[in-house]
């Protein structure tokens, strides 16, 4: 991540890409546009960030991957995959369940690769509570299940 700033910015609005000059700052890691309170001897800006940053997460055990996708949901940690995102040919439904006091129950499955099982490696909440609605039908991964860029 490069940062770049200037004390005596004098701009009112920023202009419309990314500038590569010292009254900005430039984080290159965020489609955000944030607002910086610089110290009382600078000024105040608008900084504009590089749009179309795409990360692609994916899911590997074994050497194999068992999800990838750009839209995983980030919730206490854990990237939750679309449901689209997932190898299907790697799982199968486990009898495990668990419940979370404010996402609901969460149903496992069970990771399956060149014949060796990691038994209930991955979750999702078929029907969250409405706090975690958002990850509906998404999947998270843990036990030795790898998630990386």
């Amino acid at each position: 991540m490069a940062v770049k700033w200037s004390s005596n910015s004098g701009v009112s609005q920023p202009p419309a890409k990314p500038v590569h000059h010292s009254q900005f700052i430039e984080i290159r890691s965020l489609p955000l546009v944030l607002r910086l309170v610089l110290p009382k001897f600078a000024s105040t800006s608008v900084i504009p960030l590089v749009k179309n940053v795409v990360v692609i997460m994916k899911a590997i055990w074994k050497d194999t991957v068992l999800a990838e996708s750009e839209h995983t949901i980030v919730v206490e940690g854990n990237h939750y995959f679309p449901p689209e995102a997932l190898n299907r040919a790697y799982f199968e439904e486990s009898r495990r369940t668990s419940l979370c006091i404010w996402k609901g129950k969460a149903n496992y499955l069970t990771v399956v690769v060149d014949g060796k099982r990691n038994e209930d490696a991955a979750w999702t909440y078929r029907k969250p509570f409405p706090l975690a609605r958002k990850i509906k039908d998404h999947f998270a991964f843990w036990s030795g299940v790898e998630v990386v860029r």
